[in-house]
């Protein structure tokens, strides 16, 4: 089984009357049946420190490692509220 375990965004949680801790130093994580195969934080592909981008080029990153697409990950892990994620979706 493929998680694919993501970090950050483009808002801050304190916008939506969270803490914010979430939101800065994007990274991505890719785990298969209990072992990471890749991780990395998005300010080493992007250059720009603790930067709050959604980890795009990260998640790209660590499916190459792999020789996956998005599609064969079975679990998408994200460390924030469902009600958070229902409101960055809600967004697009």
């Amino acid at each position: 089984m493929y998680v694919l375990g993501i970090h950050g965004g483009q808002r801050r949680e304190e916008e939506d009357g969270g803490d914010a801790f979430s939101m800065h130093d994007g990274a991505a994580v890719l785990v298969a049946d209990g072992t990471v195969v890749a991780a990395i934080e998005e300010e080493r592909l992007n250059r720009i420190k603790h930067t709050n981008v959604f980890p795009l080029r990260a998640i790209r990153f660590c499916l190459e490692q792999a020789g996956l697409r998005l599609g064969d990950v079975d679990r998408i892990a994200v460390n924030f509220s469902e009600a958070t994620m229902d409101g960055y979706l809600a967004l697009e």
